[in-house]
């Protein structure tokens, strides 16, 4: 098993990354064929599993849920998660973070508070101003 802390602090240990608002939690984890590991989460954080490689059976306390390669999976309020790795060994990311409290509004890869704001972003997109062209366009003599 291999652990890599990206983000936050479980016991003495912190990360690269720490602080913030939303006192962001990363860990790659890299789980052997059938090996178990559970991961701590922060209280009052939201977090999801994304499983990257191979596949893996998560358990956050009420009931186990198989999670496939290339999917995520939302957990629920809890401190902790138990992850155990399929029949090829798995590679998975557990991200969690404070809420911001704020809505969402989702349009493709557009990610915004207000669906106005997503119309806006689309236009902007269109017009070529989302930085690309402006930032060359204003660095030519």
């Amino acid at each position: 098993m291999r652990v890599r802390l990206i983000a936050g602090r479980p016991g003495a240990t912190r990360g690269p990354v720490a602080g913030g608002s939303t006192d962001p939690y990363d860990l790659d984890l890299e789980l052997a064929a059938g090996a178990s590991f559970a991961v701590p989460l922060p209280a009052g954080h939201n977090a999801f599993v994304y499983a990257f490689e191979g596949d893996a059976a998560v358990d956050e306390g009420r009931g186990v849920a198989a999670l496939a390669r290339h999917a995520a999976g939302v957990l629920g309020a809890g401190d902790a998660v138990a992850l155990r790795a399929g029949g090829e060994g798995a590679r998975v990311r557990v991200l969690a973070a404070r809420p911001i409290g704020e809505p969402v509004v989702q349009y493709g890869p557009f990610v915004m508070n207000t669906r106005e704001e997503i119309e806006q972003a689309i236009a902007d997109y269109r017009a070529g101003r989302l930085g690309g062209s402006q930032a060359r366009d204003a660095a030519a003599p």
